[in-house]
């Protein structure tokens, strides 16, 4: 093949490679299944021109069953898809098959409440697509814009990623999320394949990690650590207030007793929360 005929790589198409890579082989020590989903979501930011990007899980039914997300905004979106079970995510999920940018003024009829919740957090258009390997499907892939579908943003390489096209402004309700040269924009078909292509890479990293050999026990994993970074943070609120020191070192406080003393983080948080403060966390600042 002639070199000079071949294409050239970008900086995009490193870290296309890069994420993939990332995906599909996770660490092998100290996996976080809700860091790794995190991940996931905020690549997807930052190589799509969309506002935010959600990640939910299936049960053994089939059924979403829980969530997280690239910003707290989104992540309330994804849980209100869970409660109502109403959504691109469920629909995607019960097609086993992608859902296309719907704009949210036409989404109100097929999405009544949740089209009303997604308009008001400052999004205009949203998309799904499977998180599946052969015929093993684990969840889904959100993707959420504040441009209607018929403003796509397509990189001049025609992959959907932004490259300085006039976008929109931010808004309140929707932050959080990367943004892509500063600009949104709603993927077009190529952009979809690429949500899709970060989507089966990283079904294919949890199935290769085996964390999915027992699917309840994956859903019962992941709602226990969303759990205990909620506790985490309370209990940093109180060791900070409590102590009279910053946020930063309350946390740091918490992690080394926790460590010294062989404990889980999150069972000296919950301790903390209900009162029970070891002394030594309370030592006054040198």
């Amino acid at each position: 093949m002639d070199e000079s005929a071949a294409m050239a790589i970008t900086e995009r198409d490193l870290k296309v490679a890069e994420t993939v890579l990332g995906l599909t082989a996770p660490p092998l020590e100290d996996f976080d299944t809700v860091k790794f989903l995190r991940h996931l979501t905020d690549r997807v930011c930052e190589l799509l021109p969309v506002r935010a990007a959600g990640v939910t899980l299936l049960d053994g039914r089939g059924r979403a069953a829980v969530a997280t997300a690239s910003d707290r905004v989104t992540e309330a979106l994804e849980q209100a898809q869970l409660d109502w079970q109403e959504g691109p995510g469920p629909d995607c999920a019960g097609g086993r098959s992608p859902v296309g940018f719907t704009d949210l003024a036409e989404g109100a009829v097929r999405w009544p409440r949740f089209a009303s919740l997604a308009v008001r957090a400052g999004f205009t258009a949203v998309a799904a697509v499977p998180m599946r390997w052969d015929d093993r499907m684990i969840g889904t892939l959100d993707l959420m814009t504040t441009v209607p579908p018929d403003r796509r943003t397509e990189g001049s390489d025609g992959s959907g990623c932004s490259n300085g096209v006039d976008g929109v402004d931010g808004v309140d309700g929707a932050g959080g999320a990367n943004e892509v040269n500063g600009v949104h924009g709603t993927p077009g078909a190529q952009g979809i394949r690429c949500a899709q292509l970060l989507a089966t890479a990283a079904t294919i990293g949890l199935l290769h990690r085996k964390l999915l050999w027992d699917q309840s026990a994956l859903i019962v994993q992941l709602r226990s650590a969303l759990d205990s970074r909620v506790v985490i943070e309370q209990a940093k609120g109180v060791l900070s207030a409590c102590a009279r020191i910053p946020l930063d070192e309350a946390f740091d406080r918490l992690r080394r007793h926790a460590r010294s003393r062989q404990r889980r983080l999150g069972e000296l948080a919950a301790d903390v929360v209900r009162g029970d403060i070891p002394p030594i966390l309370l030592r006054p600042r040198p």
